[in-house]
């Protein structure tokens, strides 16, 4: 139901809890994120509040800096906003590493861990033996991830309307070496928006093909999600296996969202004390020295 709330009865929510007690109050986009977050705040000194989507995150956050409401502070994803300059600039805003919260964690050790509890190791090695640097995650997000992701930002840039949700990775990614077939992508998701402008494909290929030219950020461009749904489709076709590693129990079906659970759980605090973000935080803290967030271990 908390969807239906909106920024004045979250804000709202924020001032019934403050008038209980003096805790800082945490804004994050939605229950996932909460859910996460959660693991690593003080619950004594820290409420968290979940806003539901990312607008609605800001626009609370705006409503208590306005109010004079001391110690908020909101944790987003940053989207496309490093690479288009377009970030909020609001005070107590601090923003996920990389393009969003699964980026951050695909960035840490935790995706070694998750890929080891899944992938085959001699079709990891044939795989890697191919690439250089011989490392899976660089395969996906430069190979796949990072021009969907430019694919994305070309069509919001344009305001084209497409739609990118629920995208088949067989129809557009090779199952041997996991490389795109970009005109094979932008064809697709065409065909899923009703579009058969060919023209258009044309243009879009090669928008999509300048951008990745001059924009190196590959973490900012590339969607955690997607980069998740390709594991999946990897560990299905290229590096998984059929068969249990304990041999008395049938392996777990692998999907997108069994890996990004996966991936929240294995993030441990020492990964969390090496992000960006932690160090904001930090400084947010020594700002509000009457405010407390993160657990002391």
């Amino acid at each position: 139901m908390r969807h239906f709330l909106d920024s004045n009865d979250l804000a709202s929510e924020a001032r019934m809890a403050r008038s209980l007690d003096s805790r800082a109050v945490l804004v994050v986009e939605g229950a996932t994120d909460a859910r996460f977050f959660e693991r690593f705040v003080d619950h004594e000194h820290c409420y968290v509040l979940a806003a539901h989507d990312r607008q609605r995150a800001v626009a609370v956050l705006r409503l208590l800096n306005a109010g004079q409401f001391h110690g908020v502070l909101a944790i987003i994803d940053a989207d496309f906003g490093r690479i288009t300059e377009t970030l909020e600039t609001e005070s107590n805003i601090l923003f996920c590493d990389g393009h969003d919260l699964e980026m951050m964690l695909i960035r840490s050790k935790s995706f070694e861990r998750v890929v080891g509890e899944h992938c085959s190791a001699t079709k990891l090695s044939e795989l890697l033996a191919t690439r250089k640097p011989e490392m899976l995650l660089s395969t996906l997000l430069a190979q796949v991830c990072q021009p969907l992701g430019a694919f994305l930002l070309v069509s919001l840039r344009e305001d084209l309307g497409l739609k990118f949700e629920d995208l088949t990775f067989r129809d557009f990614v090779d199952n041997k070496s996991l490389e795109i077939r970009l005109p094979d992508l932008i064809q697709s998701v065409m065909n899923k928006s009703s579009r058969h402008d060919s023209q258009l494909a044309i243009q879009i290929e090669q928008e999509v093909s300048a951008e990745l030219s001059h924009s190196p950020q590959i973490w900012d461009m590339s969607r955690g999600h997607d980069c998740v749904e390709m594991l999946s489709f990897a560990l299905h076709t290229t590096i998984g296996t059929k068969k249990s590693k304990t041999d008395n129990r049938k392996p777990i079906p692998v999907n997108a969202e069994l890996l990004e659970r996966e991936l929240r759980l294995a993030f441990s605090e020492a990964d969390f004390s090496l992000t960006m973000l932690f160090n904001g935080i930090q400084g947010w803290e020594s700002a509000n020295g009457e405010y407390r967030m993160l657990l002391r271990v």
